[in-house]
């Protein structure tokens, strides 16, 4: 159901108003991260993309520090 679900929410997108970041390991072997989390990154906007080094598609599993930083960003930008 989540390709469906991910059909039905891309109308969605460009609605967003919070801080959208988007973590993606440059080395994902299931997904081209370019190709995905480049694509989603042009259509949010304000979006902020981080490509993290050495990391595959379970990048909070491997650089979880590299997640909280995005989650840090976001709080920030959000207060303001």
């Amino acid at each position: 159901m989540m390709i469906p679900q991910a059909i039905r929410l891309l109308r969605h997108e460009r609605t967003l108003r919070a801080p959208v970041m988007i973590v993606a390991g440059e080395k994902d072997r299931f997904q081209m991260t370019q190709w995905q989390s480049g694509r989603l990154h042009e259509r949010v906007p304000g979006s902020r993309l981080h490509l993290v080094p050495n990391a595959g598609h379970m990048v909070h599993h491997t650089d979880p520090d590299a997640v909280m930083a995005a989650v840090d960003e976001a709080a920030a930008m959000a207060s303001g």
